[in-house]
């Protein structure tokens, strides 16, 4: 058994956004080479949110590899313009709904509206959005905070069955919630003539200050790597549902066994012929680090039980995040995340630096103090720099109650305070 401790510098920096630059680079935007690897390349795609909160939608846009995207930025949640700059950015009021329906005049396959009030839109606007709807394009909106009849008709009387490629996704599991607090308050899935419409209703406390995202719950997700991947995965396969895009192999379920020992998938739907896949797992702590990885082949046949179980390493104490892509011919047919808490056997973790500041040239030395009842326990401990990026790391087994170690000097460029 492994316990994985850590020590960790952080510091965060905002940068502001600037309109124009910005729209310049989602048009002159090139997605990295990993086509084989995403789901929605085909896709055109777009976004309008607040101008300070766009990260998500480029971080979606790579994530689900789609190279065609517009943006529109509003000035805020509730307003369009603003009669003034902010910092090098001005938001003329009196242009702001002329660009949108010029925007809106193109088809897209989908629009994604995140963390902007239904009201802040122009009425011209909100019909021009509702009657690409009806024609097709798809419609995910994030964060609705009002509703005007047309909202509420299509809430309350065009609903249809959230599906299970939505519902299967980790942010909506009940550990997930037990661990990390509610997140997403609900999921109401439509169909408006020819469109999809979804929409995610986040907790009021998350998605409504200030400092909320456009696509995801809060900025602060961005601090633990695993969060933020598991997030976008649910906003993406929203995404791919409201565009008719979900592939025609999934992952329909997936779960770790009580014990720890078994990993279960299911993969649906049957195939009509024999045919063969196989799953990359990967277990990541919450810190982002991949301790333990496998590759699964699986060799599927017409009328065969969809179910397959592998063998589970052994699982850390603590909270960790169970990537699985499924491929299919070397190209990726599905992807999902398995949260999963695990507290198997009673620990206790300090770690002890020798001082809590270090100058530059020092070694960083101290000890972990370890009081657990089992034998033959091994603790990782990491030195990570404020990106998250891993400078040193030494395991060691644990014989006696403390394990010392003793890091080699560092020379950041600025002072790091923690």
């Amino acid at each position: 058994m492994c316990v994985w401790s850590c020590i960790s510098l952080s510091l965060r920096a905002d940068i502001s956004n600037n309109q124009q630059e910005f729209a310049d680079s989602f048009r002159n935007f090139k997605i990295p080479e990993c086509s084989s690897e995403t789901l929605g390349q085909d896709l055109s795609i777009l976004f309008i949110g607040p101008y300070s909160t766009q990260r998500d939608s480029v971080d979606l846009a790579i994530r689900l590899g789609v190279s065609d995207v517009g943006a529109f930025m509003t000035f805020s949640r509730t307003e369009m313009g603003k009669k003034q700059l902010v910092g090098a950015t001005y938001f003329d009021p009196s242009q702001m709904p002329a660009e949108l329906a010029k925007l809106l005049k193109r088809r897209w396959d989908t629009i994604v509206i995140g963390n902007v009030s239904w009201n802040t839109f122009p009425r011209e606007s909100q019909l021009a959005i509702l009657q690409a709807v009806h024609s097709g394009t798809g419609l995910l909106y994030v964060g609705l905070s009002d509703e005007d009849r047309f909202m509420k008709r299509i809430r309350e009387e065009k609903q249809v069955q959230v599906p299970p490629y939505i519902t299967s996704s980790a942010l909506l599991d009940k550990a997930f919630v037990k661990s990390y607090s509610k997140v997403v308050d609900g999921v109401i899935c439509a169909q408006l003539g020819q469109g999809r419409v979804c929409f995610i209703d986040y907790v009021p406390s998350t998605q409504k200050r200030a400092c909320g995202q456009m696509l995801t719950s809060d900025r602060e997700i961005y601090s633990v790597e695993p969060m933020a991947d598991t997030c976008l995965s649910f906003v993406g396969r929203c995404v791919l549902w409201v565009t008719h895009n979900v592939p025609d192999t999934t992952i329909s379920s997936s779960s770790v066994s009580s014990d720890g020992e078994k990993l279960t998938l299911r993969i649906e739907p049957q195939p009509k012929e024999q045919e063969t896949l196989s799953a990359q797992i990967a277990i990541r702590d919450e810190y982002g680090t991949v301790v333990a990885d496998r590759k699964m082949l699986l060799i599927r046949s017409s009328g065969d039980n969809s179910n397959f179980e592998t063998p589970f390493p052994d699982l850390p104490n603590g909270r960790v995040f169970v990537d699985i892509k499924l491929l299919k011919a070397d190209k990726l047919t599905d992807r999902t995340v398995i949260f999963r808490e695990t507290q198997l056997h009673p620990l206790s973790i300090e770690v002890q630096p020798k001082k809590y500041s270090f100058l530059s040239g020092e070694r960083i030395a101290g000890q972990v103090n370890v009081q657990s009842p089992l034998s033959g326990v091994s603790v990782r401990i990491e030195l990570l720099d404020n990106l998250g990026r891993l400078i040193e790391r030494t395991t060691a087994k644990v014989e006696t109650s403390q394990v010392l170690f003793d890091f080699s000097p560092v020379d950041p460029l600025v002072s790091l305070h923690f």
